[in-house]
C-alpha cells in the first residue's frame, strides 16, 4: 500500500513541475516530467490525467503524433471524462485527420453533457472540412442508420459510393455556393453527429443526393417516405409549427423533382411530380423552387390532367391541415384556374422581361401579391391563330376567392395594357377571359391514402413497391471527373474542389506572396503526388518506404524519362516517361524518411521550349500530365503558379504589363474626362428643354417631368390607328 502511495505521489509531484512548465511554454521540459510522472505508474485515474497532460504538451509542441498516442492511451483508461477526447481532437485536427477530429470532439461533447468549451471545438472542427468530407460523412451517418434498421436501404435503383459522392457534392454546391463553414448543411451535420438524425431528415436529404446522382427512382421513393414522416409529424403538432411545414414542402419538392427527372428519361413522369410541386405549393406559395417546377412541367402535362390534378390537389387540402397557408391562419388556402387569350399573338413561348410584366399585371388586376400568379402553361389557340395562357391564382382562403374573381376579370385587361406586352402578346381577348373556382376543391374524399406521399408499401403506381430482385442500374450516366486522380494537399488531406468557370478559367499568380496553399495531383494508383509552377515539377514518391536512406536507393533523372528503385533490387517505386522534357542537371532528389514533403521528393526542372517560340503564351508550358501513361489533369483544377518562370520571361512579361498599366491609366483619365463633358452636355440640354417648355407654355417644369410627358404622348401616337 505504502509502495502505491509513493508512486501516486512521485507521479503527483513530477506532474506539478510538468504544468508549471507548461504555464511558462517550456513544452519540452512538459513533456518529460509528464514522462518522469508516467514512469512512476500511478493508479489509472492518475495516469490518465498525466497521458492527457502530455498529449496537451506534445500538440502544443507540434508533436502531434506522439499526442494522439497519448490521448487514445488516456481515453481507453478514462472513457467517461472529456478531457482526453479533447486532446485527440486536437492532435487530429494537428494531424490534418479532420474528420477523425470532428468525431473525437463530438464524443467529448457528448460525455461531458454539453460542454460550451467542446461544442466550440466541434464547429471549429467542423469549419475545416472540404465538401467531399462533409458529403462523405452525411453518407457514413445514413450507412449507420441502415444498419440500425431507422431507414430502409435502397431497393429502386443501385447507385454507386463515388457516384454519390459526386451527386453529393454537386448538391451541395448548388444549395450553397458560398465559404463552406456559412452553408446549413454544416450546421444539419452537426446536429446529426450530436444527435443524431431523425427518419424524416434523413430520407429527404437522401432523396436529395439521389436525384442529383440521376437515380431518379430511389429518390423519388425516399421523398414519399419523407412526405409521409413529416405529414405525421405536422399532423401531431398542436398548433402546426413554421419548421415542419417548411421541411414538408421541401419533401414535396424533392418528391416533385424526382418524378420530373431529368429530358429524357425514362422513368420521368410530368403529372406526378405537376402534383407534387402543388401540394408544396399549397404549403409555402412563395417558394421559388416549387414554382420554378411547375413552371418546367406544367406544359409537359395535358389540360385535363391539370384539371384532375387540381381536384385532387384541392381534396387533400379540404381534409389536411398540413395544407393550411403559412400565414397561420386555420382555412386552407385555394388556388384558381384562369385562362387568358391573346388572338394577335406572334409567338407561341414568353420569356424574359415580358413573362415578369404578365406576372406584375396579373398580381394586380387580382390584388394578390406577385408569388401568388403562377404561369401553368401556353398553347395556342383552338384556331391555330394566337396564344391561350393557363394561370393560377393562389387566394388566402376560400372566403376570398370571390372578390379575387370579381376583380381578375373588371381589371385584367387594363392591367395587361402595355406597351412591352402588346408588342409580344397583343391585347387580351377580355370576352374569352375565364376564371373559376376548381370543381370538388372542399369537398372531402373517400380514400384518405390517395395522392403522393406514402410509405413505399402503399404507393398506387408501383414506383416505390418493396422489390425482392436486384436494385436496377441507373439510366442516366453522371460523370466522375475525379475517378483517375484527385486533388489533395502535400501531407494527402483532400483539398477542396474549385468553383468551376464555364470556360474553364483559372487564376494566375505571377507574385510568390499572392500564392494560396498548395494544391497537389494524387495519383488514383497512389504512386505519387505531384504538381507543378512556371519552371519546376514537384513529385512526391508515395511508395518509397520511409526507412531507406539516400545510399539505398537508385534514382535516375534522365531528359524524358526517371526511375526510382531500391539499389541492387528488384523494387521500383517510381518510373515512367515523362510528359514533357527536363533538364537533369538543374533537377534534384531528397530522402527525408518521413511524410509528405518530408519523404521522397523529386525537383524537375522544365526545359520550357515551348516559351523559347513564343515568350508570351505562358500558357503553353503548362504540363497536362506528369507522365504519358497519367490521365490529362483538367485545365481549371487548379490555380496557376507563374512565380519562378525563366528570368527573361519573366523580365519581358513585367516590362509588357508596364506598358499595358501606362495605357490603362491614360484610358481611365481619357474615360473621366469624357465623362464630365458628357454630363456637363447633358445637362446644357436638359437646360434648355426646360427654358423652352416655359417660352412655350409659361409654366416651369423639370425636365424628368417633361419628359415622361413626351414619352406618353409618343405612345399614343404609336398606338393610334394610321
Amino acid at each position: 500500500m505504502a509502495s502505491a502511495e509513493f508512486r501516486s505521489v512521485k507521479a503527483e509531484h513530477f506532474k506539478k513541475r510538468g504544468d508549471e512548465a507548461v504555464k511558462l511554454g517550456n513544452f519540452r521540459d512538459a513533456w518529460n516530467m509528464y514522462t518522469e510522472a508516467a514512469k512512476a505508474e500511478p493508479d489509472k485515474e492518475v495516469m490518465a490525467r498525466v497521458l492527457s497532460n502530455r498529449a496537451m504538451a506534445y500538440s502544443k509542441g507540434g508533436r502531434h503524433a506522439d499526442a494522439l498516442a497519448d490521448a487514445e492511451k488516456a481515453v481507453s483508461l478514462a472513457p467517461a471524462w472529456d478531457k482526453p477526447h479533447m486532446r485527440q481532437g486536437t492532435a487530429l485536427l494537428g494531424l490534418q485527420r479532420l474528420p477523425e477530429a470532428v468525431g473525437a470532439f463530438v464524443r467529448a461533447w457528448k460525455v461531458s453533457s454539453g460542454s460550451k468549451d467542446c461544442e466550440k471545438m466541434v464547429w471549429t472542427a467542423l469549419q475545416k472540412l472540404t465538401r467531399q468530407e462533409l458529403v462523405e460523412g452525411m453518407l457514413e451517418h445514413l450507412e449507420q442508420m441502415e444498419a440500425q434498421g431507422i431507414l430502409q436501404a435502397a431497393q429502386q435503383e443501385e447507385c454507386s459510393m463515388d457516384r454519390m459522392v459526386e451527386a453529393g457534392i454537386t448538391y451541395l454546391r448548388r444549395q450553397h455556393n458560398g465559404p463552406l463553414r456559412t452553408s446549413p448543411h454544416l450546421l444539419m451535420y452537426g446536429n446529426w453527429l450530436k444527435h443524431k438524425a431523425t427518419p424524416q431528415e434523413a430520407y429527404s436529404e437522401r432523396a436529395a443526393i439521389f436525384c442529383s446522382a440521376k437515380t431518379y427512382l430511389q429518390a423519388r421513393a425516399d421523398a414519399q417516405q419523407a412526405v409521409f414522416l413529416w405529414k405525421e409529424k405536422l399532423q401531431a403538432e398542436i398548433p402546426p409549427t413554421l419548421v415542419t411545414k417548411q421541411a414538408l414542402t421541401q419533401a414535396y419538392q424533392r418528391l416533385g423533382e424526382g418524378f420530373l427527372a431529368e429530358k429524357g428519361n425514362p422513368d420521368a413522369k410530368y403529372p406526378q411530380a405537376l402534383k407534387a410541386f402543388r401540394q408544396g405549393l399549397s404549403l409555402h406559395a412563395d417558394s421559388a423552387g416549387l414554382q420554378q417546377g411547375i413552371e418546367a412541367a406544367g406544359p409537359l402535362v395535358s389540360a385535363d390532367q391539370i384539371e384532375k390534378i387540381e381536384q385532387e390537389v384541392r381534396a387533400d387540402e379540404g381534409r389536411a391541415s398540413s395544407a393550411a397557408s403559412l400565414s397561420g391562419g386555420s382555412e386552407p388556402s385555394m388556388i384558381l384556374d384562369a385562362l387568358l387569350s391573346f388572338p394577335e399573338a406572334k409567338q407561341t413561348g414568353l420569356s424574359g422581361r415580358p413573362r415578369e410584366l404578365l406576372k406584375q399585371g396579373l398580381a394586380a388586376a387580382a390584388q394578390l401579391p406577385q408569388h401568388a400568379v403562377m404561369l401553368e402553361g401556353i398553347q395556342k389557340r383552338p384556331g391555330g391563330r394566337g396564344m391561350q395562357m393557363r394561370i393560377s391564382l393562389t387566394v388566402s382562403s376560400p372566403a376570398s376567392a370571390d372578390a379575387v374573381i370579381q376583380s381578375f376579370q373588371d381589371r385584367a385587361a387594363a392591367a395587361l395594357d402595355q406597351p412591352d406586352l402588346a408588342t409580344a402578346l397583343g391585347p387580351l381577348d377580355a370576352g374569352a377571359l375565364q376564371i373559376h373556382k376548381p370543381a370538388g376543391s372542399m369537398q372531402p374524399v373517400t380514400n384518405p391514402e390517395a395522392g403522393l406521399g406514402r410509405p413505399a408499401s402503399s404507393s398506387a403506381d408501383g414506383d416505390t413497391e418493396k422489390q425482392l430482385a436486384k436494385p436496377a442500374q441507373p439510366k442516366s450516366e453522371l460523370e466522375l471527373p475525379y475517378k483517375m486522380y484527385r486533388l489533395v494537399r502535400a501531407n494527402g488531406r483532400l483539398a477542396e474542389r474549385p468553383n468551376k468557370h464555364p470556360f474553364c478559367m483559372s487564376r494566375v499568380y505571377y507574385d510568390a506572396t499572392e500564392k494560396p496553399e498548395e494544391v497537389w495531383t494524387e495519383i488514383a494508383d497512389g504512386s505519387c503526388r505531384w504538381r507543378q509552377s512556371g519552371s519546376e515539377i514537384k513529385v512526391i514518391c508515395l511508395k518509397v518506404p520511409q526507412e531507406l536512406t539516400g545510399a539505398q536507393l537508385e534514382v535516375r533523372i534522365e531528359p524524358y524519362r526517371v526511375r526510382v528503385a531500391r539499389r541492387g533490387g528488384e523494387e521500383v517505386y517510381f518510373e515512367g516517361e515523362l510528359e514533357r522534357g527536363i533538364v537533369p542537371r538543374e533537377s534534384i532528389w531528397e530522402a527525408g524518411q518521413g511524410t509528405a514533403e518530408d519523404g521522397f521528393m523529386l525537383h524537375l526542372h522544365k526545359m520550357n521550349l515551348e516559351l523559347l517560340r513564343q515568350h508570351w503564351q505562358h500558357s503553353e508550358m503548362w504540363w497536362p500530365r506528369l507522365l504519358r501513361h497519367h490521365s490529362p489533369i483538367a485545365w481549371d483544377d487548379y490555380e496557376k503558379d507563374y512565380s519562378d518562370l525563366p528570368a527573361p520571361v519573366m523580365q519581358q512579361h513585367k516590362a509588357a504589363e508596364a506598358i499595358k498599366d501606362a495605357e490603362r491609366k491614360l484610358e481611365n483619365s481619357e474615360k473621366s474626362v469624357r465623362d464630365i463633358l458628357q454630363e456637363r452636355d447633358d445637362i446644357r440640354k436638359r437646360t434648355r428643354q426646360e427654358r423652352l417648355h416655359e417660352m412655350r407654355t409659361g409654366t416651369r417644369a423639370s425636365w424628368v417631368a417633361i419628359n415622361r410627358r413626351w414619352g406618353a404622348e409618343a405612345r399614343i401616337v404609336s398606338a393610334a390607328p394610321p
